[in-house]
């Protein structure tokens, strides 16, 4: 998805992260744009919650999220074991995702959707 073709007109990318899935073996990559947090994972997105298969979306027969901001009711950042991190989002549906980063720090991703929110 490097390409950003897939960008909606006006829709402008402020920064990406290559994650893992929590619980899963799955990896991705996050954008923040001025319109949404996308997620792009490799594989299929099947297995998400039904609160958040609403922001499922097909683009280039390529399948990811694209979650508008006044969907998104926190974001913030969990420690695990003293230096693994995760970006846990929570959606008004009652959803959570969460994105791993292992010890890369998610600020920067936190600070850059908390400026579109």
């Amino acid at each position: 998805m490097d390409d950003h073709t897939w960008l909606e007109e006006g829709e402008t990318v402020s920064g990406h992260w290559s994650v893992t899935g929590e619980g899963q073996q799955t990896y991705g990559k996050i954008y923040v744009t001025n319109k949404y947090l996308r997620y792009n994972q490799q594989g299929s997105l099947g297995h998400v919650s039904e609160g958040t298969r609403k922001h499922l979306i097909h683009v280039q027969d390529k399948e990811f999220l694209a979650i508008p901001y006044n969907d998104i009711l926190t974001v913030e950042i969990v420690k695990h074991l003293f230096i693994f991190k995760t970006l846990r989002v929570s959606l008004t549906s009652g959803d959570d995702l969460s994105f791993r980063f292992g010890v890369m720090s998610p600020e920067k991703a936190v600070d850059a959707i908390n400026r579109h929110r």
